[in-house]
């Protein structure tokens, strides 16, 4: 096993996560969806982000999809939420997802997977 491997699968769980005691949190909270239901736009970033958490759960089994899904659901989240806000801003969490997806695409390349 290699350095990347093991990396991308620490951050990956823990951000993936961090991403669902947020999501839980957040119900707990009464945050969503009875009180406040989401925008279109919220619906699609939330799409966004779901698909790129998804992405370092299926690296798990299958680095180089799991590595593809997350970084295209970050790197549209973070598209979709600039031209929205008129400005580029992104959070910690979201450039941590992306990264540890070129993490595992890495570790593939180097274990000369050829997995899709």
């Amino acid at each position: 096993m290699n350095i990347f491997r093991i990396a991308a699968r620490l951050l990956g769980t823990m951000l993936a996560l961090l991403v669902f005691v947020i999501f839980i949190g957040e119900g707990f909270n009464g945050g969503f969806p009875s009180q406040y239901p989401f925008t279109f736009m919220e619906s699609v970033l939330f799409v966004c982000l779901l698909t790129g958490t998804v992405g370092l759960v299926v690296a798990w089994r299958r680095e180089v999809l799991g590595g593809w899904l997350a970084i295209g659901g970050m790197l549209a989240f973070i598209l979709i939420d600039s031209i929205e806000g008129g400005a580029f801003s992104v959070g910690w969490v979201f450039l941590s997802i992306l990264s540890t997806g070129v993490l595992f695409l890495i570790a593939a390349k180097q274990n000369g997977a050829a997995q899709a």
